[in-house]
């Protein structure tokens, strides 16, 4: 037998390292815009949850996780607005059935990203006018 992978095995090898170049953070930076964060925004004791789709009707329920202490050091205070760069750490997604009422063909999406906040851009204040 032969110490050499076959053409087979390199192939899989081959995809297997661009996956994991894709899932290791080798991708552009993202971001999101707060919004309706009174509602979106739930701050826990190691991590904050942003759930842009909170009491919204939706096939898609999408959440962004950051870590607490770098959310108090770079956002602060969340507001309506307010925009988060942020680095995809690592990103996984579930579906679900749903409970009462209709549920989508294929059920619910709820994809889930750990999020590494690269940059906030602060929305400008609003002028008064009077």
């Amino acid at each position: 037998s032969s110490d050499f992978p076959s053409p087979g095995s390199l192939v899989a090898m081959r995809l297997l390292a661009l996956l994991a170049l894709t899932f290791t953070g080798a991708s552009a930076m993202s971001s999101i815009t707060l919004g309706r964060t009174h509602m979106t925004v739930k701050v826990r004791e190691d991590k904050v949850l942003y759930k842009p789709k909170e009491g919204m009707m939706s096939a898609t329920y999408p959440v962004f996780e950051f870590d607490k202490a770098e959310w108090d050091r770079m956002v602060g205070e969340a507001t309506d607005g307010m925009v988060i760069e942020y680095d995809v750490e690592s990103h996984s997604s579930s579906t679900s059935a749903g409970g009462e009422g209709a549920v989508p063909e294929g059920g619910f999406t709820h994809p889930y990203t750990k999020c590494k906040i690269k940059n906030v851009v602060k929305p400008l204040p609003k002028s008064k006018k009077g």
